[in-house]
């Protein structure tokens, strides 16, 4: 959950993160080198909400912000993998 504090846990008299929150900005997206992995999950996330008729790239690629060539390297690395 974005904004949350992290959890701490204690063991003695340190304290350790279990976890960190990630900036979901677009920058710092694709500073971190997540790019790729947000760009895949959004066009999962666009096939999935298409329901059993399916979408068109054109449709995947304006539901996620996307040129169509970038769309289609997305999803065919997704079809090989």
């Amino acid at each position: 959950v974005c904004g949350a504090s992290p959890v701490l846990q204690t063991r003695g008299k340190a304290r350790f993160q279990l976890f960190h929150i990630m900036d979901t900005s677009v920058e710092e997206a694709a500073a971190g080198g997540t790019q790729a992995i947000r760009r895949a999950a959004a066009v999962l996330r666009a096939i999935g909400q298409a329901g059993p008729e399916g979408a068109t790239l054109a449709e995947v690629a304006r539901s996620c912000g996307l040129a169509r060539s970038t769309a289609h390297r997305i999803l065919r690395c997704l079809v090989d993998e």
